[in-house]
């Protein structure tokens, strides 16, 4: 495909792969936790920590490269690497925690994922000329997807307060390390979503 088809099926896929990304974030450091002593489980984790964040710059970098050659060689670059952990994750790891069944708390992930996304769109949409406008806050569809997503997330906050088995545990945040934790990691996040998200603008602009 190409032309508008095009972008709509990467941004379509994009939240497909923002899903497995998930799954692998949140997966990566209790497979870890499971897989190396205690004594090695700092180390395991913060070269776990600095892939990832390497791994983000180095992407851009040479998707940057490859782009102007042809924008589909950039899939070069993640789909083998991502077929390669795939199969040797499920030749390599074994199951070594101990499981108990309990049931999947299907309103908190469809309100998480549902708002979640919501708030993104309207992101996204908010960013872009609209009417005549610089920017698209003012749109109807801007509006509607972020009062929608916050309102999801509101529900999601509500749910996970009272049912058996959440999906996300609310009362860790009473641990201060845990919050602090949290707080340190999304500022980080924030800061380094930034700073690409500049280094795409500049760099294209160059």
């Amino acid at each position: 495909m190409s032309g508008a088809a095009a972008a709509m099926w990467l941004v379509v896929m994009r939240i497909f792969q923002g899903v497995g990304a998930a799954f692998l974030t949140a997966n990566s450091a209790a497979i870890l936790t499971d897989a190396f002593p205690e004594h090695q489980r700092g180390l395991a984790l913060g070269l776990n920590q600095v892939a990832g964040i390497s791994g983000s710059f180095v992407g851009l970098v040479l998707g940057g490269v490859l782009a102007p050659i042809e924008w589909r060689l950039i899939f070069l670059i993640s789909v083998p690497i991502g077929i390669f952990g795939t199969v040797w994750a499920y030749l390599r790891l074994v199951e070594v925690g101990h499981r108990y069944r309990a049931p999947i708390d299907w309103p908190g992930n469809i309100t998480f994922a549902t708002g979640l996304v919501a708030v993104l769109i309207g992101i996204t949409y908010g960013i872009q000329p609209y009417e005549g406008m610089t920017m698209g806050w003012e749109s109807p569809l801007v509006i509607t997807t972020l009062a929608t997503g916050v309102g999801l997330l509101g529900a999601f906050v509500a749910i996970e307060a009272h049912v058996p088995d959440p999906m996300f545990r609310l009362p860790l945040f009473k641990i201060r390390a845990f919050t602090a934790g949290s707080l340190s990691s999304l500022l980080a996040s924030i800061g380094r979503g930034g700073l690409m998200f500049m280094l795409i603008i500049w760099l294209q602009g160059i």
